[in-house]
């Protein structure tokens, strides 16, 4: 699996959409698109705050700090 599509199964395992993690990460949908689609290689920071909610939400039960639609 490519990075792209890890994030893509991790994502949607946790029940989030691309706008859900986006507003958790203060980054765009966009960029999260761009990374999904292997458009834009995922900056090391970002890859970092994403790991770090997923590790996060998995300790808590998934899509634990999903923001309120």
């Amino acid at each position: 699996q490519t990075v792209s599509q890890q994030l893509i199964n991790i994502r949607k395992r946790a029940g989030l959409s691309q706008a859900d993690i986006a507003s958790i990460l203060s980054l765009t949908p966009g960029a999260i698109c761009n990374y999904e689609k292997g458009r834009r290689p995922i900056r090391a920071n970002d890859f970092e705050k994403q790991s770090g909610y997923f590790q996060k939400a998995n300790k808590k039960g998934r899509g634990a700090d999903k923001p309120k639609s």
